[in-house]
């Protein structure tokens, strides 16, 4: 589990460097000639604030991305063990959009991070309904 949570947290910085690195035509990285030093503490700020909060209690792990220690929100859940909660089952390792800073929402998982692809967006987990930006959601390997 700790491995693919890992991974998980590795894809989530992968796509905020894709929306913040984007070039015309849609590719990722630096522009030559650009100065990118603001970008870059972002970026940074960003990778070294997304954090794992576990509780034995919960049945769930908490993503959390904090900046600075002054804007915190949850990014998503993940399921910890097989569970039923709300008249739902869930198994280990999917993947829900926080519905607040305690819990999830749980109407219908967003991936799991045993799957051998999933998609995740930095600012969350994906949504379910049309948006028009499903093609924009990168696909991650969970290995």
């Amino acid at each position: 589990m700790k491995d693919r949570l890992d991974k998980y947290l590795k894809n989530i910085v992968e796509d905020y460097s894709r929306w913040t690195y984007h070039r015309k035509g849609d590719k990722p990285g630096k522009t030559p000639g650009v100065d990118y030093t603001v970008k870059d503490k972002m970026f940074k700020e960003f990778a070294d604030g997304l954090t794992i909060e576990d509780s034995p209690k919960r049945k769930w792990i908490k993503i959390v991305t904090d900046r600075n220690g002054i804007n915190r929100s949850v990014h998503s859940f993940i399921v910890k063990n097989d569970c039923s909660a709300k008249g739902r089952s869930w198994k280990k390792g999917d993947i829900l959009k926080a519905a607040s800073w305690n819990a999830p929402a749980l109407n219908k998982p967003r991936g799991n991070i045993f799957d051998s692809k999933y998609s995740v967006a930095w600012t969350g987990a994906t949504y379910l309904v049309s948006t028009g930006y499903e093609d924009r959601y990168a696909m991650y390997d969970s290995i």
